[in-house]
């Protein structure tokens, strides 16, 4: 390798280790603010107040009350856990500061689905049983700054729960084989723990959209890295993209 080539390299790793530096500084920056009560973000936090039923016929006594409930709370208490200072309104602020956003569940929904499982034979994987069973998802369409066209986003996230099928094959002299299974179908409690994990899993990753969005301004776009927090409030840096919302619109 040629002098001049060395030197090329030399300088383009000092580079990447500069600006990936410059990048986690950034970021540990964002964690402190949301640790200052000074220079920490603000959100004005709208909640859901419908829940849209779609086929949901194979579950009685579910309440949309407590589905609503659950959700509006844990994702409050959530943001909060991150550091933000939540702010719960009937009506946004026409203009926001660089560290103020707003945050609207603009739509949630409970969906029943059918899928079908299989109950297998673990010596005779030829016998195989299927059931249709059901499953439900909660759906949320959360949208970011719609006061602002140029900042507004539609976020999406879904959690779901499935009924549970267990058996086993008995066969006889004869060859002939018979299933005995149980099925174990979901229930309104299955429900509320799920609408309480979207709104846990949709708070962290808003912090992670939020993190994000504020190293990509400080470095015009120059770090390539991805960051999020832990659920016990650490910072990870990623060379590929978290496990994150869908971004509808």
């Amino acid at each position: 390798m040629t002098t001049m080539k060395r030197k090329i390299l030399t300088i383009l790793s000092i580079s990447l280790i500069y600006c990936n530096l410059f990048a986690q500084k950034e970021a540990t920056e964002f964690l402190n603010n949301q640790r200052s009560a000074d220079k920490k973000d603000i959100v004005y936090f709208k909640g859901a107040n419908e829940l849209i039923k779609t086929n949901l016929t194979a579950i009685t006594g579910l309440s949309d009350t407590a589905v609503l409930n659950t959700y509006n709370r844990e994702i409050i208490n959530s943001l909060k856990f991150y550091g933000f200072e939540v702010r719960e309104v009937t009506n946004f602020p026409i203009e926001l500061k660089n560290n103020e956003h707003t945050l609207e569940v603009s739509q949630m929904e409970a969906e029943q689905y059918a899928f079908y499982d299989s109950v297998i034979d673990e010596f005779y994987p030829k016998l195989k049983f299927y059931k249709q069973l059901n499953g439900v998802n909660i759906n949320v369409w959360l949208t970011y700054n719609a006061q602002k066209d140029e900042d507004r986003l539609v976020f999406f996230n879904e959690e779901q729960i499935q009924d549970a099928i267990d058996g086993y094959f008995e066969c006889t002299d004869k060859d002939e084989c018979f299933v005995n299974y149980e099925t174990v179908s979901v229930i309104p409690n299955d429900v509320y723990l799920i609408a309480f994990n979207n709104a846990r899993n949709s708070a962290r990753y808003f912090f992670n959209f939020l993190l994000n969005r504020y190293v990509f301004i400080k470095t015009e776009g120059k770090d390539k890295n991805y960051y999020g927090i832990s659920e016990i409030r650490t910072l990870i840096s990623r060379k590929h993209p978290f496990s994150n919302f869908d971004i509808v619109e």
